[in-house]
């Protein structure tokens, strides 16, 4: 909206101001990477990646070298004690569940310089819920689950689910708010 560039009232003023000191807070604590990682981070997911590091290009990048490093397990074989977890999961054990798979997302965004933080929650369907012949579901472990969220300026954070099998629904959701253009003229 021109208001962003230019704003008209005190509500946009103030919005405006308290939207830079939380992106300031997000861009102070959301970025942080153990040098040791960000190292591996970058060797396994980004040298000799030359594309635009936006959002859009690093989500499939992510999602490449990980389907490419691991496959999906709910209950992969642990790290060996004394082993980095991530390291341990894209280089030797080379299968993950939904924890390691976000994880691993989360640092190689804050690699490419995008705030990302992880998040765990539950999964519920459609379909579990369509199945249900009372209209409640009890969730279990089955039902957790883990994602990424990214902060995009002015918009807030944006769950990606760079999980095999469970990211359509939220990469599209991305698509949309990257080219709203396209979503308007769409709709």
């Amino acid at each position: 909206n021109p208001w962003v560039e230019n704003p008209a009232t005190s509500g946009q003023t103030a919005y405006l101001n308290a939207e830079s000191v939380y992106a300031g807070f997000v861009y102070a604590n959301y970025l942080d990477v153990d040098p040791a990682m960000a190292k591996l981070i970058q060797s396994e997911f980004f040298d000799g990646w030359e594309e635009d590091p936006t959002v859009y290009y690093t989500t499939g990048r992510i999602r490449d070298v990980l389907n490419m490093k691991m496959s999906y397990k709910e209950a992969p074989e642990l790290a060996p004690d004394g082993s980095e977890p991530i390291s341990w999961a894209l280089n030797q054990g080379h299968e993950g569940n939904a924890v390691l798979f976000a994880s691993a997302a989360v640092l190689a965004y804050r690699v490419q310089g995008i705030p990302a933080r992880y998040v765990e929650g539950y999964l519920l369907t459609e379909q579990e819920v369509a199945e249900s012949k009372t209209g409640s579901v009890t969730l279990t472990s089955k039902n957790s689950h883990a994602w990424v969220e990214v902060y995009l300026d002015g918009v807030g954070w944006v769950p990606i689910d760079v999980t095999p099998g469970f990211y359509y629904d939220t990469y599209t959701l991305l698509e949309m708010v990257q080219k709203p253009d396209k979503v308007k003229h769409t709709a």
